[in-house]
């Protein structure tokens, strides 16, 4: 991946506008959650490959653009590192590494990450901690 796709990204939602902003890891932490029901709050289980909980009952406060595509940095540092087009993963002993660190931490590395965005007409506005 190239971090300006991303940039240009959010370039389109700022455009559209989109100015609150979270990175989501879809992984096993965020299968099992929470979501409003008609009595509440009811726990759902997400079956493997879905993207899991949507816009407010994503984990996490909203975010400015900076703020997220900061955490992208990170994000991106990794793919560089461990990801699908990585030295690492094209050699035997790569992946084995990367096998051994992911049971060590339980989750994939890098992982996959996707946006959410929350159009500035919604209460609120991004916040940063």
């Amino acid at each position: 991946m190239v971090f300006r796709r991303l940039e240009y990204e959010f370039d389109l939602l700022e455009q559209l506008g989109y100015d609150g902003f979270k990175a989501i890891k879809q992984d096993f932490d965020h299968i099992q959650s929470e979501l409003p029901a008609d009595n509440g709050y009811a726990f759902h289980t997400f079956e493997e490959g879905a993207s899991g909980p949507f816009g407010e009952e994503t984990p996490g406060r909203w975010r400015s653009r900076e703020d997220v595509l900061s955490r992208y940095r990170t994000v991106f540092i990794k793919y560089w590192l461990f990801g699908d087009y990585s030295y690492l993963i094209q050699t035997v002993r790569g992946r084995k590494l990367i096998a051994n660190l992911e049971r060590v931490v339980r989750r994939s590395i890098p992982g996959w990450y996707d946006t959410h965005a929350r159009h500035r007409s919604l209460a609120g506005g991004p916040t940063s901690e």
